[in-house]
């Protein structure tokens, strides 16, 4: 039987519990940041393609993109986050080392920044493509 002091402070440390990292996560976390799947580079890479044959859309394999202010403004938020996660694939793709991590920067005609962020590119592909 745990005597009082020892089991109050184990209470007390509880919430410590989650401030350590669990190597078994860095293990996961550093094989999820290779380069996403070839199926994931090219539908990502078909539909930039397809928005760059229209027009939208004239993006590099950094993650780089220019896009006429106009369409960008059009899209809403959620169109936005969308493309945004095209290029940060598509450049994580194309470093083909990966990362867990890619930033892409989407400027207008001017070279003004409309967006400048940071992707996850190890979440959910499915989402992405509104399957």
């Amino acid at each position: 039987m745990l005597k009082l002091p020892t089991l109050l402070l184990g209470i007390a440390l509880l919430p410590l519990a989650g401030c350590f990292d669990d190597p078994a996560d860095e293990v996961a976390i550093q094989q999820a940041s290779g380069p996403p799947p070839g199926e994931v580079c090219t539908e990502v890479r078909g539909a930039l393609d397809t928005m760059t044959e229209k027009g939208a859309i004239d993006y590099q394999d950094d993650g780089t993109a220019v896009m006429e202010e106009s369409l960008w403004m059009r899209m809403g938020a959620d169109g936005r986050d969308k493309i945004g996660q095209m290029l940060a694939f598509h450049a994580a793709c194309a470093a083909k080392a990966g990362s867990a991590s890619q930033r892409i920067v989407i400027r207008n005609a001017f070279g003004n920044v409309m967006m400048q962020r940071n992707f996850d590119t190890r979440m959910n592909t499915v989402s992405m493509f509104g399957d």
